[in-house]
């Protein structure tokens, strides 16, 4: 695994100052994205910056599960389409997540 192109998590959501759209911050402080959309309901928008936040981690968990699937010698037969698809899904949202090809 290469060393991470984005802003370092953990990332938390913090209403900043007068402005009513969920900020995203890094683990410096500074901002790192602002869930904004005029026509989002603030719910939504909200929604968005919690899953924005969590990117960091789940960028991590996916890395570790592909780890592991890669790791499984003995799986079953019956069961190897189904780690085939999920290793599949997990390089996708990887490289779409780290902009790899």
């Amino acid at each position: 695994m290469n060393a991470p192109k984005h802003t370092p998590g953990p990332w938390e959501v913090r209403i900043a100052g007068k402005d009513p759209r969920p900020c995203v911050f890094g683990h410096d402080g500074l901002p790192t994205a602002l869930a904004a959309g005029v026509a989002v309901a603030r719910c939504e928008r909200e929604a968005d910056a919690r899953l924005i936040a969590a990117a960091p981690d789940l960028l991590a968990g996916a890395e570790r599960a592909l780890e592991i699937l890669r790791s499984i010698t003995d799986l079953p037969s019956d069961l190897a389409p189904f780690r085939e698809t999920a290793a599949k899904m997990l390089n996708e949202a990887i490289a779409r997540a780290t902009g790899e090809p």
